[in-house]
């Protein structure tokens, strides 16, 4: 029997998928922005309200992993130091639930902080094209990195044959972004500077030096390789764009840039029939396109997290992974080990 969920019910409430901080608003404003809409029969519902949903396994495991204080899980397996932030679908959740008070004035200081920056690169980046937004999945701040994480979402089939694309003008767009991203920071200007809190973000930047010149150097090598075409571009947009923002966060709080994958093992290397290509497939074509001045890339699947808990209090949410029907696996897991 197969046990991907066809079969399974979508619930009407959302929060009977949700383990931990249910009545947070950031899963209310989810719930009302990523929904089921007609010809589907769930047309109205959320998807975080799908026994499936990859959106609920991210709150549940990485707002768990915060509430336990056990972020450090994710910043140890991605080397990026000690946990200082983390944003959810670039929301801070510490800021917005209910007694979601930070444990200390400085956490709620760094997480209002990436919050605010974030969003004004989300808007300096797509703000100005119609429609949604591009927004990371998971965004974590460490003392030496930060890492944005796009969660691979192939459980609804919608969501499959689009996985990481953006139409051509989103992509001239983007071009235009990294151009001027390699031009604000050329080789022979440290990277690391941090921008003025007013006007951070792609177009916009100050040292904290108003008055220093930029250092002379050689334009920025780029963060995709020069001779690649906007068709080329197009079926990994988003996952470009992630980049171009982690490199924004980088050099603002001064760390090493990631991009992260966040995968069901089990349907990473299933083909999508209209398209031919895995979700695996897509993701070695973006990595291949990346240039000299590009992010590190990571992968992480869900099921790996059950190995990264051991013996961390975090029993509801092994329990949970453990049980979710969508995670089972099949055959062999498509890395070397769990570590």
């Amino acid at each position: 029997m197969d046990p991907w969920p066809d079969y399974y019910e979508v619930a009407r409430d959302y929060r009977t998928e949700i383990i931990v901080d249910w009545d947070n608003t950031i899963l209310a404003c989810r719930a009302n922005k990523e929904r089921y809409t007609r010809p589907n029969q769930h047309a109205g519902l959320p998807y975080l309200s799908s026994p499936c949903s990859e959106d609920a396994i991210t709150w549940n495991a990485f707002r768990s992993f915060q509430k336990a204080d056990s972020l450090d899980i994710i910043t140890d397996k991605l080397g990026i130091g000690e946990p200082r932030g983390l944003l959810l679908w670039a929301m801070a959740p510490e800021l917005g639930g209910y007694n979601a008070i930070p444990k200390s004035p400085e956490l709620g200081s760094v997480n209002a902080k990436l919050q605010y920056i974030t969003g004004i690169l989300l808007r300096n980046l797509e703000g100005i094209l119609p429609g949604q937004i591009t927004e990371p999945d998971v965004i974590i701040l460490g003392t030496t990195g930060v890492a944005v994480g796009v969660a691979c979402k192939l459980s609804e089939p919608e969501e499959a044959k689009h996985l990481w694309e953006g139409e051509l003008d989103r992509v001239k767009h983007l071009r235009m972004c990294l151009s001027k991203y390699e031009e604000k920071y050329p080789v022979g200007q440290k990277e690391g500077v941090t921008n003025d809190e007013k006007n951070p973000g792609i177009t916009q930047g100050n040292t904290t030096d108003e008055n220093k010149e930029p250092s002379s150097g050689k334009r920025n090598p780029g963060i995709i390789k020069n001779d690649i075409s906007d068709q080329e571009v197009a079926p990994v947009y988003q996952l470009v764009t992630m980049a171009l923002l982690a490199k924004e966060l980088g050099t603002y709080f001064n760390v090493e840039p990631v991009v992260v994958s966040l995968a069901n093992s089990r349907k990473w290397s299933e083909k999508v029939t209209e398209t031919g290509k895995s979700a695996s497939d897509i993701w070695d074509i973006f990595t291949g396109m990346l240039g000299e001045n590009s992010t590190r890339c990571e992968i992480i699947f869900w099921q790996q997290l059950r190995g990264l808990m051991l013996g961390r209090s975090l029993g509801e949410l092994q329990t949970y992974l453990t049980q979710r029907p969508s995670l089972y696996d099949l055959g062999p897991a498509p890395w070397d080990s769990w570590e």
